[in-house]
C-alpha cells in the first residue's frame, strides 16, 4: 500500500500514546523523509512524486516504527533510585522500634510521616515538573513570607530558634528550603540569569535565615546557591572569587571578634570531650563509649543517657542497636542515594530539571554527610537530621517532596531531550 508523507505520519502517530512524542515524532518524520526525498530528487532516479513514495518507504513499516516512538518517548521511572529510597524509607523505622518503647508515640506518627511522604512524593512523581517553573517567583516569595513570620509572628521557641506552631505541627526555618530550591532552579533556567541578580535574589533569604539564628538552614541556602550557580556555569570565576573573599572576611572577623566563654567550652569539647565530662564534652563522650562498645550485630538497650538519640544521634543509636553490619548497610544506602542524584542529574538536559536536581543534591546531601561524619566525631555536634532515618515530619516528608520532583524530572527526561534537541 503506498503512503504518502502525512497519511504515513498520521499512521504512525495512531502507535504513540503521549501527545508530546506525537509531535516530536511528526517533526522528525517529516525532516528525514525529507532529506531523503531531496536525496533521491537529485540523483535524478525519481520524480518528485515517486521520490515522496520511495522516502515514505524507506522509513519503515509504520506500526512497528510508531511502537517503537511509542517506546523510546515513554515516561519513564527511575526504578534504582525508587528501590534506593524504599531501603531507606524501610530502614528509618529500626530506630523508633527502639525508641517507641520509651515515648510510646513514635511509631503511629512515623506511620503518618511515612504514609504522607510517599502520598505527596508519588503526586509530585506524575506532576509535570516544567508547570512549576512559571511559579517560580511564586515560591520564592512565599519562603521570603514563611520567614518573615518566623521572625515577626507569634511564635516559640525551641533551642533558641523560632517556631511557628499549627496544631500538632512545628514550622521551622528548614521547611522554606524546598521553596528556594524552586525559586532558585526557576531563575537560574532562564537565559537572563547573571551572577549579580542572583546574588540579590540570595541576599533576601540570607538576611532573612540570618536573623532567625538557624545557623543550619542558612548554611544549607548558601551551599544550594553555590551549588546551583558553578552548575549552571554562571561565571564561575567571579563565583570563586566571592566564595574565597566571604570565607576570609568570616575567617578575619571571628579572629578579631572575642570569644565568648562558653564557645570556647563548645570548641575544646569537641577537641579534647575528656575535660569536660559534666557539661558540654559529655555527650561526645557517651557517643565514643557506645561506638567503642558496638558489636557486628548489636547490643540493644541503654540508651537512656544519648541526648536525641532518634534525631540528632540517630545513626549511633542505629549502630548500637542493631551493629556495624546494619549501620553500613545503611550509610551504603545512603551512598548510593546520593550517587544515583548525581548520575541523573547528568542525563538530564532541561536546566530547570538539573537545576532541581542539584537543589536536591544539596538539601540531601548536606545534612546526611555532615550527620555521618558527626556520628563518627569528625566534625562538632549539630542538629542536623539525617534524612529518612531521623524521627520527624522534615526528615521525611521534605525529604519526600524533593525526590518527588527529581522523579518527575526523571520521567520526562526523554521527551524533554528530545524536544530540546528539536529545537536546538
Amino acid at each position: 500500500m503506498k503512503m504518502d508523507k502525512n497519511h504515513y505520519i498520521e499512521h504512525v502517530k495512531k502507535f504513540i500514546k503521549n501527545k508530546e512524542a506525537k509531535r516530536v515524532v511528526s517533526k522528525e518524520l517529516t525532516y528525514h523523509i525529507e532529506q531523503e526525498k531531496q536525496r533521491l530528487t537529485r540523483d535524478g532516479s525519481h520524480s518528485e512524486e515517486g521520490a515522496e513514495e520511495e522516502a515514505v518507504k524507506r522509513m519503515g513499516n509504520p506500526i512497528e516504527v510508531g511502537k517503537n516512538f511509542n517506546q523510546l518517548y515513554r515516561d519513564r521511572t527511575d526504578w534504582w533510585m525508587v528501590f534506593l529510597l524504599l531501603m531507606s524509607v524501610g530502614i528509618s523505622f529500626l530506630p523508633v522500634l527502639v525508641f517507641n518503647q520509651d515515648f510510646g508515640y513514635l511509631l503511629e506518627s512515623k506511620f503518618v510521616y511515612t504514609f504522607m511522604g510517599v502520598g505527596i512524593a508519588t503526586a509530585l512523581f506524575f506532576l509535570d515538573y516544567r508547570k512549576l517553573q512559571k511559579w517560580g517567583w511564586v515560591f520564592y516569595g512565599a519562603g521570603l513570607l514563611g520567614l518573615y513570620f518566623l521572625i515577626n509572628g507569634p511564635v516559640t521557641y525551641v533551642i533558641g530558634e523560632p517556631v511557628l506552631e499549627f496544631g500538632p505541627f512545628s514550622i521551622s526555618g528548614i521547611y522554606f528550603i524546598p521553596l528556594f530550591i524552586l525559586g532558585f532552579a526557576s531563575f537560574f533556567s532562564t537565559p537572563k540569569a547573571k551572577l549579580w541578580k542572583a546574588l540579590i535574589v540570595l541576599s533576601i533569604p540570607l538576611y532573612l535565615y540570618l536573623n532567625t539564628y538557624d545557623l543550619i538552614s542558612t548554611g544549607i541556602l548558601i551551599v544550594l546557591f553555590i551549588s546551583m550557580a558553578w552548575f549552571i556555569n554562571l561565571n564561575r570565576k567571579a563565583l570563586a572569587g566571592i566564595i574565597c573573599g566571604g570565607s576570609s572576611a568570616i575567617a578575619l572577623y571571628l579572629w578579631l571578634t572575642p570569644i565568648k566563654e562558653y564557645q570556647l567550652v563548645r570548641l575544646f569539647s569537641f577537641l579534647h570531650p575528656e575535660d569536660y565530662p559534666d557539661s558540654q564534652g559529655y555527650v561526645y563522650l557517651r557517643v565514643q563509649e557506645m561506638l567503642s562498645n558496638t558489636e557486628w550485630f548489636g547490643r540493644g538497650g541503654n540508651l537512656e543517657n544519648l541526648p536525641s538519640g532518634h534525631t540528632d544521634f540517630v545513626l549511633v543509636s542505629l549502630t548500637y542497636n542493631y551493629g556495624w553490619i546494619i549501620s553500613f548497610i545503611t550509610i551504603l544506602v545512603l551512598l548510593l542515594l546520593m550517587v544515583r542524584l548525581v548520575v541523573v542529574n547528568l542525563k538530564i538536559s532541561d536546566k530547570f530539571g538539573k537545576m532541581l536536581i542539584t537543589g536536591g543534591l544539596t538539601f540531601y546531601s548536606v545534612p546526611f554527610l555532615y550527620h555521618l561524619l558527626m556520628s563518627f566525631g569528625l566534625l562538632p555536634f549539630m542538629a542536623f537530621s539525617l534524612p529518612f532515618l531521623s524521627y520527624g515530619f522534615h526528615p521525611m516528608v521534605l525529604h519526600a517532596v524533593v525526590f518527588g520532583l527529581i522523579l518527575s524530572v526523571y520521567r520526562k527526561k526523554a521527551i524533554v531531550g528530545a524536544m530540546l534537541s528539536q529545537h536546538s
